[in-house]
């Protein structure tokens, strides 16, 4: 997202966020203060506790998939993350993105 007068403060609370964040976060960001409207979920300008999809859930500290009952941190430190695949210079999680 690109705006003039976004800046990182805007969303810095958030670590997590999940697609159906998306909308209402935009709404958040586009619509006069005060505005009333209804959303499913939160927007990222507010802490969220957790995000939930119908595959997987996250929290500010795990990660985890209904399907096979796996959860793992999210916590990752340069050089000690057993299955992580480096891409463009940077590490990631083999777990695949949750949303």
């Amino acid at each position: 997202m690109h705006h003039p007068a976004l800046t990182a403060e805007h969303l810095a609370h958030n670590t997590i966020g999940g697609h159906m964040n998306i909308l209402p976060t935009l709404i958040e960001l586009i619509a006069p203060k005060g505005f009333p409207y209804y959303a499913i979920d939160k927007p990222l300008t507010k802490s969220l506790e957790r995000v939930v999809t119908p595959y997987a859930w996250l929290t500010q500290t795990r990660v985890g998939r209904y399907r096979d009952r796996t959860a793992q941190e999210l916590t990752v430190t340069a050089g000690s993350c057993r299955g992580c695949s480096t891409r463009s210079g940077s590490r990631r999680s083999a777990m695949r993105t949750v949303s």
